[in-house]
């Protein structure tokens, strides 16, 4: 199996707080890999380190041979460009429908002028609806992104992060304890494309039971150090008895 990402002895530390304490290990093209632990536990703070969206103190993260924390702002710009992010910001133009939204590059800035004209190649339109569907909201393709309810909002975050087929995709919390369905959609979305797309897809979580479901590959925090890391066919479910794990009941 090709290894996409190593990471060796990585550490971070906050208002003199360890809260990456020597972490080591792969992730997998093709798999899901989970992160979880409770929110002391290091893993959001991971998450953040694979993206470059934060610094460490010390440390490497490898891709394909090259330690991308010290990539220039250059090739950083080119390695994010294939890194989708689904986390609780909401980087939606609320007055665009979905379509508009997913067709229409970074609107908020850098507008190119196939986006002023509105002009779109049939393939693009095609994957968009397609996106939709997976989501289940095609029907609301024409809609404004204002009149969607919070649940329709998250599908649509993880449409809008796979529109562009990121070869890794880093996810913060899925699990939506009063919305059981929209966590499913999205963990059965985001495994499917982590294998059709061989793609990794990385999860930061509280909630073992959902990703015991789901994940290839189970990496468990705790104060900052990784104290499991198995897949999931050979995990021992003691190994989460050190966690807070907040169940969801089936949709």
């Amino acid at each position: 199996m090709t290894i996409m990402i190593n990471v060796r002895h990585l550490n971070k530390i906050s208002n003199k707080k360890k809260i990456l304490n020597d972490i080591s290990l792969n992730i997998y093209p093709g798999e899901v890999t989970a992160l979880v632990g409770d929110l002391d536990s290091g893993n959001i703070e991971l998450l953040k380190s694979l993206d470059q969206a934060t610094s460490d103190n010390k440390g490497h993260v490898w891709l394909d041979g090259e330690d991308i924390r010290y990539l220039n702002k250059y090739e950083k710009a080119d390695f994010q460009s294939h890194v989708g992010v689904i986390s609780t910001q909401n980087n939606l133009n609320p007055k665009h429908s979905l379509i508009e939204n997913l067709l229409h590059d970074k609107w908020y800035k850098n507008l190119s002028l196939r986006d002023v004209l509105w002009v779109y190649p049939e393939g693009q339109k095609k994957l968009s609806i397609q996106l939709l569907a997976k989501v289940n909201l095609k029907s609301h393709f024409n809609e404004s992104v204002s009149d969607l309810n919070t649940r329709r909002i998250e599908r649509f975050k993880l449409a809008k992060v796979l529109y562009d087929q990121p070869s890794l995709v880093l996810c913060y919390e899925p699990v939506f304890d009063e919305a059981p369905a929209t966590t499913f959609l999205i963990m059965d979305t985001l495994k499917t494309y982590a294998s059709k797309q061989n793609a990794s897809v990385v999860i930061a979580s509280t909630n073992s039971e959902v990703m015991r479901q789901y994940a290839d590959h189970l990496i468990v925090m705790r104060n900052g150090r990784v104290i499991a890391d198995e897949s999931t066919k050979h995990a021992d479910s003691r190994i989460f008895s050190v966690n807070h794990d907040r169940p969801v009941a089936n949709a």
